[in-house]
């Protein structure tokens, strides 16, 4: 306890016993974001718009998930490696809506076939749909080929406006959540 003093030892002692309380599973998460939050600040503090050439200003880089369109929440979609399109909200909600039983729920919104039809997609062999994993805290991927990409493959809206690629035959542990970008080859 005597290395604990002052204001900051007190913060962290502090921190420590109220981790010491959570259950292992709340424990493990505090310790991501904690860690999380440790690399934030050192990334933000490194790029603070600073270049090493004098009179240029470097702009921060924000991650797929994370960045918006002029009208709010935005897909990216590429084929081949090649940016054709991009589909915002008002474009999945303007395609037709299905409902399809996943999980014991029910999954509303556009086909992921519609919604690659809207942003210019030709024929495909494969899509890679890019979003959040299931508890959003990390990138999660679900490769997808041609002939699993049915009409029971759903990009459902939720509350805060963005979609959660679902369907009857995918495990929901798999489900990828505010997908950020659609990659077809």
């Amino acid at each position: 306890m005597e290395r604990f003093r002052g204001k900051k030892g007190r913060c962290i002692l502090g921190t420590m016993l109220l981790l010491k309380r959570m259950n292992r599973r709340a424990l493990q998460t505090g310790a991501v974001l904690l860690s999380f939050l440790v690399v934030v600040t050192v990334v933000a503090g490194c790029t603070s718009g600073r270049s090493s050439e004098p009179g240029t200003k470097t702009e921060p880089t924000v991650p797929v998930a994370a960045q918006a369109t002029p009208g709010g929440y935005s897909i990216k979609v590429s084929q081949g490696g090649k940016a054709v399109g991009s589909l915002g909200l008002g474009d999945l909600q303007g395609l037709p809506q299905v409902s399809v039983q996943a999980d014991g729920k029910s999954q509303q919104g556009p086909t992921l076939l519609s919604a690659m039809k809207r942003a210019g997609v030709g024929e495909f062999q494969k899509v890679t749909v890019v979003g959040l994993g299931r508890e959003r805290v990390a990138e999660a991927q679900l490769v997808l080929t041609r002939v699993q990409v049915t009409d029971s493959v759903v990009l459902d809206i939720n509350k805060q406006g963005k979609a959660k690629l679902a369907g009857a035959e995918i495990p929901s542990e798999r489900w990828v959540i505010d997908v950020s970008e659609i990659r077809v080859e």
